[in-house]
């Protein structure tokens, strides 16, 4: 049956999601055989549970390979969403070399950058639009 006259097939009527979109435009950067995140134009996007965060000192790690991967991929940002709270840390990859720390706790060699050397959204900003009635 055609897609454009059966309502219950796969993709009749429906928009593309833009996750979807996003991902077939972006190169997804790996730590082994996982995808940690995926690089978007010039931007590495990471998303993490507050969980993953460093405790001791308060900050957001990156295996070293990864941001190597992003820098080849284009990268020069990275963007790291909490998926809890959904507060967004963004920093450039250079800063994140500059001021970031080094450090392997098993989990091969990672640099940390502590949570004040991040610009953060404390949330996404949500725009309510006007309907407009004539």
């Amino acid at each position: 049956m055609n897609n454009n006259k059966n309502p219950h097939r796969e993709g009749w009527g429906r928009k593309q999601r833009t996750d979807a979109v996003i991902q077939s435009d972006s190169t997804p950067i790996y730590v082994g055989s996982k995808v940690v995140g995926r690089v978007v134009g010039d931007t590495f996007f990471k998303s993490i549970k507050k969980e993953h965060f460093l405790q001791k000192p308060p900050a957001i790690a990156f295996d070293i390979d990864s941001l190597e991967q992003a820098e080849q991929a284009g990268a020069v940002k990275v963007q790291v969403t909490d998926s809890d709270s959904g507060i967004v840390y963004r920093s450039s990859i250079t800063h994140i070399r500059k001021h970031g720390k080094c450090f392997n706790r098993c989990h091969g060699d990672q640099i940390f950058l502590v949570l004040e050397g991040w610009t953060k959204n404390s949330k996404p900003r949500v725009i309510q639009l006007r309907l407009i009635t004539e």
